[in-house]
């Protein structure tokens, strides 16, 4: 399938749970200076279940073509949008860092009732689980594997390499903790390869 040039889609980025449309704005600028429009959006990640979060980004979304990349919670977003389209002109996904198998610091975080107030109703759906639907050609991830996580293996400190990479049929692999993903130039120009041209420049999937 061919997609458009970059000028015909805009880039929708999505923050992650707890964050806010300003933290995507420097993954933005880079991408604006390889010729995309973008448009960070902000949602209620912590006073609303998944399914909210998704009827409100959907509500926010401009018309015509869009690309979505989404920060971890955003990147669950984005492809539950591509899977669910319900009429939206949705090209390319790409997910940084987003627990698709869920991820075991929401399990730790539910354990203590302040914390699990914070992060409100979503952080009992990010808990561990083996419900990933299958790799879709149109989502490609951005993984971290900084240091090991809590539960061993690689990861990006809080999000498992396995579950960062369950829904995506391309990937690559950066050495960037979880919450810098989006302020991290090497993704921000990985992203850019992978709207443009479907690909990651390097040693992809």
């Amino acid at each position: 399938m061919t997609l458009p040039t970059p000028q015909d889609h805009t880039v929708v980025l999505l923050h992650g749970l707890a964050l806010w449309p300003g933290f995507m704005k420097p993954m933005a600028g880079r991408l604006a200076k390889r010729g995309w429009l973008t448009q960070p959006i902000g949602y209620r990640s912590r006073h609303q279940n998944f399914a909210a979060s998704v009827a409100e980004v959907r509500a926010a979304l401009p018309d015509g073509p869009i690309h979505l990349v989404g920060h971890s919670l955003g990147g669950l977003i984005a492809a539950d949008l591509l899977r669910d389209p319900q009429g939206l002109e949705i090209g390319r996904v790409v997910q940084l860092g987003s627990p698709n198998l869920g991820s075991p610091q929401a399990t730790r975080a539910g354990w203590i009732a302040p914390i699990r107030w914070f992060y409100g109703p979503v952080l009992a759906e990010l808990r561990p689980h083996q419900g990933a639907p299958e790799p879709h050609d149109h989502i490609g991830a951005v993984a971290g594997t900084i240091w090991p996580n809590m539960a061993g293996g690689k990861g990006d400190g809080a999000v498992t390499l396995e579950s960062a990479l369950a829904a995506a049929a391309k990937h690559v692999t950066v050495r960037v903790m979880h919450t810098l993903l989006p302020l991290s130039a090497t993704v921000a120009g990985h992203v850019g390869d992978y709207l443009s041209d479907g690909q990651f420049a390097g040693g992809t999937k």
